[in-house]
């Protein structure tokens, strides 16, 4: 039987079969220890009940115990591996069309043939608890992750066979809505969201202050604000070490919400915009980190104002979160809490979409490139700068007259831009097209490490909370 409807990289890596292999041999207990084994082989993303991996540790003593009572990586490997490319076999004809999936009259045919007349709710059943993306298919990754130990001896009829006697309230995990998925892990996702702002904003608020102060060309006392030493000497001398965290309070308030929001829309959103989410392309994911940003921003945009105000203010204008927006509200009026929202969307809309896009997809490349592992800090972090970088570039312009237009109003900063457009005129006609990007180094040396420790906290969050 041929595996030609298979690509080479849909297959486990040597590297995941090689951890697997060092998890269960660097156990005190090694392959006598049913949990040990099973966690290595999920950890290969391959489902294993309780009893099969107690029939794993039968397997292994009768068929793999050398005269050491060892079992040998090149042993481990042939027994992945044979049992893997039996499963592609099976698989590839299975799916008749050749397109990488095996579709509902797939299975429906399948069964038929081995003198089987299932249902039609057997079959949505069956394809359920095969098909955790809830595409109405089974790919290779799936069908291996179910069908691994699913019966002794791989072959077409002892798989269909072993469909059929599936116990499907065992497979609950993988045959819930994609609601009720992430519904389940909400609070987690949430709280991961939350958590990696939080830490990200606090460990980057100096440069975030500077940024703001560069942008609206901003004076501490004689010393104008566009340079990155002279300004850190008059942030300090005007405030002292708090001075860097003026308005930081503000900030963790805003980008709590405000990234747990992004990261959990992202991860609902995704479900409705693919079909298959392993396999959503660039411009897919660039839509829903977009959609993602714009429901984040939206819903917290009177603190970015309050935040933008607290790291212009001179020490003394207001006195905190509240009275920063009661001023605001007295003084300005209500609309004045949302001045600048539509140059925020639309600057949210290219930086969240590319950002998050381009983030997601190299991780998943990641991830499709190491089966059953997860990437460390450092890769984490280095796929956050080069996403933050590309978003940066892309948006800046944008998040520029933003904060000329939420600042003005203030003391010492009159209302001087009618709305978005004529801001950018007279920022093109003062300053050229390099004005757009006033202050973009400040931003690009806070934002790039700010949102790549962000990724970094929130992956790792997930992982310690096992979302």
């Amino acid at each position: 039987m041929s595996t030609q409807c298979l690509k080479p990289e849909q297959f486990l890596s040597e590297e995941g079969i090689r951890k697997a292999f060092n998890f269960i041999s660097n156990h005190e207990q090694g392959f006598s220890d049913a949990q040990t084994i099973r966690e290595a082989f999920i950890n290969l993303n391959l489902y294993v009940s309780e009893p099969d991996s107690k029939i794993l540790v039968q397997q292994f003593n009768q068929s793999f115990k050398t005269a050491n009572k060892e079992i040998s990586y090149d042993q481990f490997l042939q027994f992945v591996r044979s049992r893997e490319l039996k499963l592609a076999q099976v698989f590839c004809q299975l799916d008749i069309n050749a397109n990488g999936i095996i579709e509902k009259n797939e299975i429906q045919i399948a069964l038929q043939k081995l003198g089987h007349q299932p249902t039609n709710e057997e079959l949505d059943k069956l394809i359920t608890s095969f098909d955790p993306d809830h595409c109405g298919a089974v790919d290779f990754h799936d069908f291996r992750k179910m069908s691994f130990l699913l019966c002794k001896e791989i072959s077409v009829p002892n798989i269909v066979e072993a469909w059929r006697q599936m116990d499907y309230e065992s497979c609950a995990p993988v045959s819930t809505s994609p609601n009720q998925i992430e519904l389940s892990k909400s609070f987690e996702i949430i709280l991961a969201g939350g958590i990696a702002g939080a830490i990200s904003r606090t460990a980057t608020s100096p440069m975030e202050r500077l940024k703001v102060l560069w942008q609206v060309e901003a004076r501490i006392g004689t010393q104008k604000i566009d340079r990155i030493i002279p300004g850190f000497k008059a942030i300090y001398q005007e405030g002292g070490w708090k001075g860097f965290f003026k308005g930081n309070g503000t900030n963790v308030i805003k980008i709590m919400p405000e990234s747990a929001v992004k990261f959990f829309s992202y991860e609902i959103i995704k479900q409705r915009v693919a079909p298959n989410r392993r396999e959503m392309v660039l411009g897919e994911r660039i839509f829903t980190g977009a959609l993602a940003g714009v429901i984040s921003q939206t819903m917290i945009y009177p603190l970015e104002i309050t935040k933008t105000r607290l790291a212009v203010a001179t020490t003394g204008t207001y006195r905190g979160i509240f009275d920063c927006l009661s001023k605001i509200y007295r003084s300005e009026g209500p609309f004045a809490l949302y001045r600048g929202l539509t140059a925020s969307l639309a600057g949210i809309i290219p930086y969240a979409g590319v950002d998050m896009g381009i983030f997601f997809t190299l991780k998943e490349t990641w991830l499709s490139n190491h089966p059953g592992e997860h990437p460390g800090m450092l890769t984490l972090f280095l796929m956050g700068a080069g996403s933050s970088f590309c978003g940066q570039v892309t948006a800046y312009p944008l998040q520029l007259i933003r904060t000329k237009l939420q600042s003005q109003g203030m003391p010492g900063l009159p209302i001087v831009y009618k709305g978005p457009l004529d801001c950018v005129i007279k920022v093109v006609k003062e300053s050229g097209p390099l004005g757009l990007y006033r202050g973009i180094t400040p931003n690009c040396m806070k934002a790039i490490p700010a949102v790549s420790i962000s990724y970094v906290v929130y992956e790792q969050m997930r992982v310690f909370l096992g979302v």
